[in-house]
Formats: structure tokens, C-alpha cells, sequence
């Protein structure tokens, strides 16, 4: 059994791989590892330590020189939607 600072190292590891990912998937568009294998980091993480800055970070970083521009339609996430009822709830909800 793991005592809490293994916990904690591992949960640390987790969040600079999936820091790490993140940057390549948003910012190089050179990801290593497919949306599965990401999500799974993820999901490992939440379940160390659910409430890690980490799981609230949003993409990665902008590049310096980035500007922010206005999408004419919101930017809608499914939100992980796996199964058809899901999907179809978040289809219905949005449209």
C-alpha cells in the first residue's frame, strides 16, 4: 500500500505528463498519444488527487503573440460523451 507522499509524487508525475501532452496536442499540433490514452492520464489523476489544479487547466498555454478572437457559435464541448444516450442528450440540449 502506498502512503500519501507516493501518492502525491505520483500524482505530481501525472499532472507534468499531462501538461506536457497538452502542450503538443494545442500548441505544436504534435501529439504523442491518442485522445484515449490522454483521457485515461486524466482520469488517473482525478482519481489520485480530484481536486489538482491540473484537472482545471484548460488546453495548454497560448504561444506568445497569440490574440484572442470572438467564435460567431459557441465553442461546445461534449464533455466527454461516450455513449449514444450521452450524445444524444448533449444534441438535444445544444440545438
Amino acid at each position: 500500500m502506498s502512503d500519501g507522499s507516493d501518492q502525491l509524487s505520483e500524482a505530481e508525475r501525472l499532472a507534468l505528463e499531462i501538461s506536457r501532452h497538452s502542450e503538443l496536442y494545442y500548441n505544436f499540433a504534435e501529439p504523442e498519444i491518442s485522445d484515449t490514452e490522454f483521457d485515461a492520464l486524466v482520469e488517473k489523476l482525478r482519481k489520485l488527487d480530484p481536486n489538482h489544479p491540473q484537472l482545471k487547466a484548460v488546453g495548454a498555454d497560448p504561444p506568445p503573440g497569440s490574440v484572442k478572437v470572438e467564435h460567431e457559435f459557441p465553442m461546445l464541448s461534449l464533455d466527454k460523451a461516450t455513449t449514444p444516450e450521452q450524445i444524444s442528450h448533449f444534441v438535444n440540449s445544444t440545438t
